[in-house]
């Protein structure tokens, strides 16, 4: 019956795909007006997996996996209105056991300008795929990961203001209400507001620079319990000594009551600053500080040369996984897809994976890319920690490095290598913690101006200390797949 249920799923979406593939170019006229409007760009792409599996890797990850992908991208850049969407459905069917899974990936955003140059409109909204817990099994191809992941479905909407005096100062002001949901009950759904004002320093100061800012976030889970409120206000003032060295100060006052923790925490809090840019190539920035939590710096150094590229960060914050689906989740991508999807990253074992609770985040970051005439290498490494402020089991840290050789043989194809190490650690009693490595390979081609094929080979371990066997094994995995758009 279930086999019935996804050969009809099947037979619903083939019409949509049938129509991409048959849909004329615009003509003119009326048509060719509206169609102006909107830059629309469909398209549709088709693969096929074959892997020999592994207990690591989930259900009957072993076998052939055929997909079948139709999406579209839709963009304006109006006066008033500017809108980019990207959407793509994703239709799997697993030869070995005779099932069919379809799932929906979609970013899109839309800002309105109601008054020009002072109010707007801003609305956002995702749905996408994560997994659950990197102890849990995982699998270097994203299509063949059918146990331990969550889909996780986000939007937000709310007016932004924005308002300049003259000289002497610029403000903005933006209230959001927003709403964050997972399927599989991954993690608790709920729904938040945040109101954020900023108000910096106009040119009439000279050298002299500062600035004010009040946030308040309140977020209400679905579960019931307690609910959860951040509210953070500051004043900075800092100096330019020179055209390429300034220093700030940095006090504040922040108030944070948030689920299962016992009273309010915070209390005031203050950094110090330094920026320097010797050079257009060269950017340096440090602060040290005190908040509730303890000491607290972050830093972060650029440096590009003629072939060298070197980038360097570390940041700490309070955060949750709520307002990391809402944000930028925590991803280190591989050198050949230097702006990976939450759905990519999960190939190689650094989503930070959905659980509840609020944490303090600290992420180190470092990339070094040499770059020649026609291929470049690059070695990324990283290491994040969680420590979490409200009893919500135990903290984890997750670290790894990863090489990877990008090649262009010609101008219409291109070759990629990488290579790399993940650690996830969950820091319980005993230590639970989860090793992979990963060799992956592959040749993309621009077959025509609207046609490109790919054809990739990965080879993946697992290894695990302290968590179940069935998070430990090796597999192999070839793909083919061809993408066309119209």
């Amino acid at each position: 019956m279930k086999h019935d249920a996804n050969v009809g799923l099947l037979r619903r979406t083939l019409p949509l795909v049938l129509l991409m593939i048959a849909m004329p170019p615009a003509t003119s006229g009326a048509e060719a007006v509206q169609l102006r409007l909107f830059d629309f760009e469909p398209r549709i792409s088709a693969s096929e997996t074959y892997s020999d599996g592994g207990t690591g890797f989930g259900r009957s990850s072993d076998g052939l996996t055929t997909s079948v992908d139709p999406g579209f991208t839709l963009r304006r850049d109006g006066a008033r209105v500017k809108t980019d969407i990207n959407y793509s459905l994703n239709n799997l069917y697993y030869h070995n056991d005779s099932e069919m899974d379809l799932r929906h990936q979609f970013n899109g955003s839309v800002l309105g300008e109601l008054v020009q140059n002072e109010l707007f409109i801003d609305s956002s909204f995702r749905k996408r795929d994560q997994i659950i817990s990197p102890l849990g099994t995982s699998n270097i191809d994203s299509s063949l990961q059918r146990d331990n992941l969550t889909s996780s479905t986000s939007w937000s909407i709310g007016p932004r203001w924005e308002r300049r005096f003259a000289d002497v100062a610029t403000s903005t002001l933006e209230y959001q209400v927003d709403r964050v949901s997972f399927s599989g009950g991954a993690a608790d759904d709920s729904w938040g507001s945040t109101l954020t004002g900023v108000l910096n320093s106009g040119s009439m100061f000279g050298d002299w620079f500062w600035s004010t800012d009040y946030s308040n976030s309140d977020i209400r889970y679905s579960e019931g319990g307690d609910n959860s409120e951040f509210e953070m206000y500051s004043g900075t003032l800092g100096y330019n000594l020179t055209r390429k060295l300034n220093v700030y100060y940095t006090v504040g006052n922040e108030k944070n009551s948030f689920r299962n923790s016992v009273g309010d925490t915070g209390g005031s809090y203050w950094n110090v600053g330094v920026g320097f840019t010797p050079s257009v190539r060269t950017s340096l920035n440090m602060t040290y500080g005190k908040r509730f939590f303890g000491d607290t710096y972050s830093f972060s150094v650029t440096h590009q040369a003629r072939k060298w590229n070197v980038v360097v960060s570390r940041e700490e914050t309070i955060t949750t996984t709520r307002q990391q689906q809402l944000g930028d989740i925590f991803l280190i991508c591989p050198p050949e897809i230097p702006n990976c999807t939450p759905e990519e990253a999960i190939a190689f074992g650094v989503d930070i994976g959905v659980r509840d609770g609020t944490y303090i985040q600290s992420s180190l970051t470092g990339s070094l890319t040499y770059t020649l005439p026609k291929s470049a290498l690059t070695l990324s490494v990283f290491d994040r920690e969680r420590t979490f402020q409200d009893g919500a089991d135990a903290n984890d840290e997750t670290s790894g490095t990863t090489l990877g050789w990008n090649w262009r043989l010609g101008p219409k194809t291109n070759f990629n290598a990488s290579t790399g190490w993940t650690r996830y650690r969950f820091l319980s009693t005993p230590v639970e913690e989860v090793d992979r490595w990963f060799v992956r390979t592959g040749v993309t081609r621009e077959l025509s101006p609207e046609l490109s094929g790919s054809l990739n080979y990965s080879y993946q371990k697992r290894s695990s200390d302290g968590v179940g066997s069935g998070s430990r094994g090796t597999g192999n995995t070839v793909s083919a797949r061809l993408t066309k758009t119209f």
